[in-house]
Parts: structure tokens; sequence; C-alpha cells
């Protein structure tokens, strides 16, 4: 193999100083689980913090990823190579690796295709690096209509139900509702708050997810932000910066569950053998006071606009020209939305909220 993809003493780093080393002081995180029946759930839930969606099954007792009650559709029998021919094998794809946490390039410095990478999860050894693909946006590819997220995501998303349907149907659109994420044995991906505090959907199909949970706090958003900004990231174990009573705690997501993280949540990923995982991000209205405190969090740590959530602006003013007309206060407000959105957040300049 390429020299590039040999495995570095990095390479264990996380798995040896972050999971193992500290893993008796994280207690178990007590998710609840759901059992999704045909009465629906979504009048009970609130995304206060993470739950576990499970479809109610007669065979043994045992949740089926097949779930049809909550609404979610996947290719549960899929594998990496499978969605590489559905897709295309020589699709490029961001590959991480996990010892430097950056991104790894193929031959002549050029993306990984996604063919090729499907070969490699298949064939590596342990003198390989540990790669970990997480931003493969499908809802652009023949996959699309083979997924679906559950529908208590759907009935809220603002892609969904705020968002233009003239814009969509021209493909202009926030593309991170569907995502196919495979990872190796050992990858990790580090403490980290998903963009635009948008939630979470995150559904294994095989191999295992530990997620390592810590709840936005006013005190460890702060750390958080620290952080984030320190120049000591890379090496410091962000847990260790919390204080009483701020904790982490930690969650084994399984084949068949589907977890839902809600805003703000910050969390890091570990994987201990190796998965495919199906998700996606939404944004909705229970959860806005967060998802603005998450966008400031991020202008003010300078998040680049490649790891933004894409016309964040826009689907806020987006969401206020539908509210406006709902206020006591008499205000008037042109017909066309559309019209005050693109005045006032044209290309979406991040940049100029940086001063």
């Amino acid at each position: 193999s390429s020299p590039n993809f040999r495995r570095s003493p990095r390479c264990g780093y996380y798995e040896s100083e972050y999971v193992f080393k500290r893993i008796h002081t994280i207690l178990e995180f007590p998710v609840k689980h759901f059992a999704v029946s045909t009465n629906g759930i979504e009048k009970t839930l609130s995304f206060s913090q993470p739950f576990v969606l499970m479809e109610k099954s007669t065979t043994n007792g045992n949740p089926s990823s097949t779930d049809n009650l909550s609404g979610i559709r996947l290719p549960n029998d899929s594998t990496l190579t499978e969605i590489a021919e559905i897709i295309g094998p020589d699709t490029p794809v961001k590959v991480i690796e996990v010892g430097q946490q950056t991104e790894i390039l193929g031959p002549q410095d050029k993306p990984i295709e996604l063919g090729d990478y499907a070969d490699y999860l298949k064939n590596c050894t342990k003198n390989h690096k540990v790669l970990n693909m997480i931003s493969l946006e499908v809802s652009n590819s023949a996959l699309n209509g083979r997924i679906q997220a559950p529908s208590i995501v759907r009935q809220i998303d603002w892609i969904d139900s705020i968002w233009p349907l003239d814009r969509r149907a021209k493909g202009d659109y926030p593309r991170v509702q569907k995502y196919c994420l495979a990872g190796m044995g050992g990858a990790y991906t580090d403490f980290h708050i998903d963009f635009g505090g948008t939630s979470v959907w995150y559904h294994v199909i095989s191999g295992q997810k530990v997620f390592y949970f810590v709840a936005p706090t006013t005190r460890s958003l702060q750390a958080y932000q620290a952080w984030s900004s320190s120049p000591n990231q890379a090496n410091t174990f962000f847990p260790d910066l919390l204080q009483a009573p701020d904790r982490c705690f930690k969650y084994e997501l399984n084949p068949g569950e589907t977890l839902i993280i809600p805003s703000g949540w910050i969390h890091a990923v570990y994987t201990p053998v190796t998965s495919l995982v199906f998700g996606g991000n939404f944004l909705h209205c229970s959860s806005i006071l967060r998802q603005l405190q998450v966008y400031a969090i991020e202008c003010k740590t300078h998040v680049g606009i490649a790891y933004r959530f894409p016309y964040f602006r826009q689907i806020n003013w987006y969401l206020l020209c539908l509210l406006l007309p709902l206020c006591s206060q008499r205000i008037v407000i042109p017909n066309t939305p559309d019209k005050v959105v693109t005045a006032r957040n044209h290309h979406e300049k991040h940049e100029d909220e940086y001063s």
C-alpha cells in the first residue's frame, strides 16, 4: 500500500489516551428508550436530552432495524461497497485520518474515491492508518430515495417545513439531511457541537458507536468555546476541563437503534468496530435559542464556512417572515419573503461577522 496509508504511532493516540485510560471515570448516560407504536410518540417527546427510538417487535422482543412505524427508511442490509455501487465508486469523499484528525488525500493529492475507501475498509490491516468517513451527504445521489428520516424529524425539520419549494426544486437548499458514515474500528471524532446547533438523528446499520455526551450548560459551553480556541486543543481531553456538576457520560449505540441528539449537546464518537451509519441534521422551533447560541460560538471561534450549516441565516429569516404576521403588533412585511431573505443574506458572508 501507499506509505500515506501506513499506520503511524499517532494513530493509537485517541484509542489509548482518550478512551481506555479514562473510561473508568465516565458513567453510562441514562438515555431514554422509546418503543414506537402505531399511536406515535411525537406528542410525548422533548428534545432536552438524547433519546433512542426502538421499533416494537413481536419477534423475541428484539428491535427491528426495518422501521415502518417511526417512518424511518434505510438500506439496512447494505455494505459500503454496495453503497459505492449505487452512488458511484468514483465519488470523491472526505476521509479523516484519526491520528491527526485531519483529511487524508489519495494519489496526486486528490480526494479519496468512495470505491477505493470501501476497498480499504475491507482489506486494511493493523498496520494501516485508522480512517473515518463522516461527511458523505447523499441527498443528491441515487441513494436519496432509499433513505428517509424518522417521522418526528421530518415533521419539525425547517428544511421540509420552511424552505421555499421552488428553491428546493432547483436543488438550492441546505444539503444536510442524509449522511452516510463509515468508520474503521478505532476511529474517533473529537468533542464537537453539530453545526448551527442542529439536532441529529443517527442510525447504526452495522457495527457499534460509543458516544461521550456533555450537556450544554452555560459553564460547559464556555469551557467548550475556550477549548475550541486553545492551541492545546488536540492534546487536551475536553471533559478534564469540566467543573462539577458538569460531567461526561457515555452511551453505546447498537444496530437497529436510532439516536436523537438535541441541539447544542457536546459529544465525541468512538468506533470500536468497523461501522456503517446513516443520519442527518435538522433545525427546528423547539431549539431556536440554543441554535443561535451555537451559531454565535461558531462566529467567535472562527469556524470556517465549509464547516457551517449552509444558508443558516437565510433559513432563520424565512422562519421570521412566517412568524411576524402572528405578532400582536401590526407589522407590514412583503408577501414574498424570499426577497427579504435574499436582500439581507446575499451570499452569507460569514467573515463579516467575525469583526
